[in-house]
């Protein structure tokens, strides 16, 4: 029957989600608004992502990240390896890129982890009129 069926779906969801944990899931329900799509650029890097309401932060697939600094914790070196060996993080035409979309639990996490040292990531990412986030979207 379909319920069965939206019940065995909603637990591949729930057991994937177990299995990657930082991987977000658009299947979540959450509705996106236009303008907390919002990107990081430093130098030719580019990153683009999404600005969840509970300033949580999801790097979509296709972002990429500065490898070449090392990171300056033990716990952002950490989390690089762990990315890269459940294959969220893969290197692609000679850069470090997210082959699947990542949560953050913050602006500031996220930029950490891209530009690998620690940042206030609400001063770097932009949204989509260029304003830096901590101007446009910070505690709305």
């Amino acid at each position: 029957t379909i319920s069965d069926i939206e019940t065995r779906t909603q637990e591949l969801i729930n057991t994937i989600i177990t299995l990657f944990p930082n991987v977000n899931s658009n299947l979540k329900g959450s509705r996106e608004i236009a303008n907390r799509h919002i990107s990081l650029t430093s130098g030719s890097l580019s990153a683009f992502g999404y600005l969840n309401e509970d300033n949580s932060l999801n790097v979509f697939a296709g972002s990429e990240i500065r490898y070449s600094t090392a990171p300056n914790s033990s716990r952002l070196k950490e989390l690089r390896d762990d990315l890269i060996e459940q294959e969220i993080i893969e290197y692609t035409n000679g850069r470090y890129v997210f082959a699947q979309d990542c949560t953050f639990g913050s602006p500031s996490g996220a930029t950490d982890f891209i530009l690998g040292g620690s940042n206030n990531g609400w001063n770097y990412w932009q949204d989509d009129k260029g304003q830096i986030i901590n101007d446009s979207l910070r505690n709305i």
